[in-house]
């Protein structure tokens, strides 16, 4: 009888397929946070330009609301 042999040397692939689902949830969580912090950023950035373009400027988050 011949030994089998090992399967040590080749890369294994099913273990990232079986928990397929996983993968989507942590990609779609992923893609969820990344789409927040690209948000945040630009309201920040124009929360900044109009300040600097506007000395008297006041944000409506301290203006007491709008209309």
């Amino acid at each position: 009888m011949q030994p089998k042999p090992t399967m040590a040397a080749a890369p294994q692939i099913r273990p990232a397929i079986r928990h397929r689902g996983l993968l989507f949830a942590t990609a779609a969580v992923a893609a969820l946070a990344v789409s927040f912090r690209y948000t945040a950023a630009s309201r920040r950035t124009n929360e900044q330009n109009q300040r600097s373009s506007n000395p008297h400027y006041v944000s409506v988050d301290r203006s007491g609301g709008g209309i």
